[in-house]
């Protein structure tokens, strides 16, 4: 057990708790595993600490998505306002003028988009916002597919005047963030798994005394 280890041992005796999400662990192949851990004191029923609990799970897989993420986000902010963006816009009526694949949101209101729960909270606040001729940045909000399934979106958009002040429509941009939000939900779903199952453990794994 290196130094570290022996420091991270000593503070769990003493009653911390120590956790580490990504941890380059080294195979006996050579290859590099990341592993997330959690050590925690378990204590006696006089409140002493009568040893620790380690818990450890291998998250490379988890770590290289997010790694590919942050580079498909770089690229994204590299190249904006090509293909990775989509643009939309809205009469004074608030119905699409341009939208969706090959404008095929053209006359519909936001609300009638098929594969939209209109009666979802988030989204009727946000009706109340384009009544409202509010501007709003990065809104999300789920549509479904029959062909491709559940599908997320992060949609931008900046309400438009003529020289009076007369309300004329929207203008935004719309971006697909389905792998994102998948990589997110993954991540709190193992979160909480490892929480669960560290909180479980009564007997717990003694590492030393």
């Amino acid at each position: 057990m290196c130094s570290s280890d022996l420091e991270i041992h000593q503070r769990c005796l003493a009653g911390a708790s120590e956790r580490c999400e990504a941890d380059p662990f080294l195979r006996p192949d050579v290859t590099v595993e990341l592993h997330r851990w959690a050590i925690e004191p378990c204590h006696e029923g006089d409140g002493r600490v009568g040893g620790i609990v380690l818990f450890r799970e291998d998250v490379t897989e988890q770590q290289r998505a997010l790694a590919d993420l942050a580079a498909r986000e770089r690229q994204f902010h590299d190249l904006a306002h090509v293909a990775a963006d989509s643009y939309w816009e809205l009469d004074r009526d608030l119905r699409f003028t341009r939208g969706g694949h090959d404008n095929a949101f053209v006359g519909l209101a936001p609300w009638e988009i098929p594969g939209l729960d209109a009666e979802a909270p988030a989204l009727k606040a946000h009706w109340a916002d384009l009544r409202a001729h509010r501007a709003f940045r990065d809104f999300r909000f789920p549509i479904e597919e029959p062909d491709r399934g559940r599908l997320h979106f992060a949609i931008s958009g900046n309400p438009l005047h003529d020289p009076d002040g007369a309300f004329l429509g929207y203008r935004g941009v719309i971006r697909d963030v389905t792998a994102r939000v998948e990589v997110e939900e993954a991540l709190r779903a193992s979160a909480a798994r490892n929480r669960e199952l560290i909180d479980s453990i009564h007997a717990g794994v003694f590492i030393a005394q």
